[in-house]
């Protein structure tokens, strides 16, 4: 009986790792999976845990460099959240803020303050004929930079929760 018990938790365990390993094939370089189901990106200490913000992970995938993944989330009422990881490219941005927001981040300029989270809103990319507004939250970590992005209808502007919660779980 001792033999047949120890058998059915040695392949209870040998399935489980399968199914992490399994999950971590199809992951962008340098991200992997935890226990929870949570994406975590090794360098830069991002999480991209199932939920956040009161939106549902729906994917994580990369372009290449300087993009180095990018976790994508959704609900059912058209709101986005994305947790961007990417590398620092001088001059190099979405807009004229975001490429100041990075080098204030990433290259301070002496004796000036610690900028600790770089803050755009504006309006988003439009989804399906509608209107939306963007907020994007980065924070540099681990010599990278890390994007809480929240896209919401023009019309439904939230309180930044997607993008808020994303902030407090970088600690």
């Amino acid at each position: 009986m001792r033999t047949s018990i120890a058998t059915i938790s040695f392949t209870l365990l040998a399935a489980g790792a399968g199914s992490i390993a399994a999950a971590q094939a199809g992951l962008p370089p340098g991200w992997s999976t935890k226990e929870d189901g949570a994406f975590v990106h090794a360098q830069s200490g991002a999480t991209c845990p199932l939920t956040l913000g009161g939106l549902s992970r729906k994917d994580l995938r990369s372009a290449g460099e300087p993009d180095l993944g990018i976790c994508f989330y959704a609900d059912d009422k058209a709101h986005e959240g994305e947790v961007r990881v990417r590398q620092y490219v001088r001059g190099r941005g979405e807009t004229p803020l975001a490429i100041r927001n990075d080098q204030m981040l990433m290259e301070p300029s002496p004796g000036s303050p610690k900028i600790v989270i770089g803050l755009r809103s504006g309006p988003g990319p439009e989804r399906n004929g509608v209107r939306t507004s963007q907020s994007v939250l980065t924070k540099a970590r681990g010599g990278l930079l890390i994007d809480c992005v929240e896209i919401q209808p023009a019309d439904d502007q939230t309180k930044l929760d997607f993008a808020s919660a994303c902030m407090r779980i970088l600690k």
